[in-house]
């Protein structure tokens, strides 16, 4: 005959002869399934974004249901979670980046269909500053030190000179932000720096930071009062012969 349902059968099959002795054996048949094309549903999954709530449904057809949904392959954005029972991959993003996973369905007669799908997690950015406005400017060979923070982020940050570079003599601290050295050459440097947060997300603030020379201050004495009494008697006294040597007849 024809087998209409897949499965393993076991049954015994008993001889008699004539004398009525017996024998048995028994025999077990498996009756493998000829299994349909099972799809998963649906084609692609949309993409998502960081730190907002996410929400779809898997499903099967073409097999014999209820079917068996499982994670096989990869994994799903952090955050999220999937639900065998339901099909649903609810949850929050809580990481950027892209995600690659299979989803198997088994149906009843243990026919298997999977399809492999790939989510993007966008970040979105808030508004980072970099702080401060501006940075003093200094004095040629006189340590400088000055702290480049910034907010409406999530820390920490990782500070860099994204373009443009810092005076001779400095140099930019990644972890902390601090600017500091000994500038060597009196010149003006223009730089921007840029903070990304734990997110990716970056900040920039364009500086121009100017060293010069110290000034170079002339000492000038000066006389007191009676000095300058002592020195107009003084030079009465060096021209007095002279004025007298003109008058004489």
């Amino acid at each position: 005959g024809t087998p209409t349902v897949a499965g393993s059968f076991t049954f015994t099959i008993t001889a008699t002869d004539v004398n009525n002795c017996q024998g048995s054996r028994q025999y077990t048949i498996v009756i493998a399934g000829v299994c349909p094309v099972i799809t998963v549903n649906p084609l692609t999954l949309p993409n998502g974004a960081l730190l907002t709530p996410y929400n779809q449904t898997i499903s099967a057809t073409g097999g014999t249901a209820p079917y068996i949904l499982a994670l096989t392959q990869g994994t799903l954005p952090n955050g999220l979670l999937f639900n065998p029972a339901t099909g649903m991959i609810t949850g929050t993003p809580t990481v950027a980046g892209s995600f690659t996973f299979t989803i198997t369905a088994t149906d009843v007669n243990n026919c298997p269909g999977s399809r492999q799908y790939t989510i993007v997690i966008a970040a979105v950015c808030p508004v980072i500053t970099v702080n401060p406005l501006t940075l003093p400017n200094g004095i040629l060979q006189t340590p400088y030190s000055q702290t480049v923070s910034a907010t409406g982020g999530t820390a920490p940050y990782r500070f860099a000179v994204s373009s443009g570079t810092l005076p001779v003599g400095l140099s930019l601290n990644a972890t902390t932000g601090v600017i500091s050295g000994t500038p060597t050459v009196a010149a003006q440097s223009n730089f921007t720096i840029s903070a990304t947060d734990a997110n990716n997300c970056v900040g920039t603030r364009s500086f121009a930071l100017q060293f010069t020379a110290p000034a170079v201050i002339s000492a000038i004495p000066t006389l007191s009062q009676w000095g300058l009494i002592l020195l107009a008697l003084l030079m009465a006294a060096i021209s007095w012969p002279a004025l007298a040597h003109r008058s004489a007849p």
